[in-house]
């Protein structure tokens, strides 16, 4: 499932999810407002986790959250990890495929990994790329 996050479209052409920053598609830049509030929805294997006590301000292109791990589910068949992270964007789930020790609590950021990003109308819910 894909995490869906409140988000603002800023004046650079990109979409800000707390800290972390989203490249809007160029088809919809024109569509999309300064301060025009969007959902935001991640694929859960387009983001990373840092567990090296990175900051946010680390990222210096696209930014990242902050996060405290609530549960770690592991998934065998994938060699992976879903984590669900609290952070002040809200909950996200991440598909981590490292077999690093993780545990409840433990502070971690995380930043944008992949393509798998789509963009909602916040009033209507219908997907703008469609």
């Amino acid at each position: 499932p894909l995490n869906l996050l409140p988000a603002t479209v800023t004046e650079r052409g990109s979409v800000a999810v707390g800290t972390l920053e989203v490249p809007l598609p160029e088809s919809l830049r024109d569509r999309c407002g300064s301060g025009e509030g969007l959902v935001v929805g991640i694929a859960p294997d387009s983001l990373a986790l840092d567990y090296s006590g990175a900051t946010p301000g680390r990222y210096a292109e696209g930014g990242a959250l902050l996060g405290e791990i609530e549960t770690i589910e592991p998934d065998f068949a994938r060699r992976s990890q879903n984590v669900r992270v609290r952070t002040q964007a809200g909950v996200m789930t991440v598909t981590e495929l490292s077999n690093e020790p993780l545990a409840p609590t433990q502070q971690v950021t995380v930043r944008l990994n992949g393509q798998g990003v789509h963009f909602f109308d916040a009033a209507t819910g219908r997907n703008l790329r469609a």
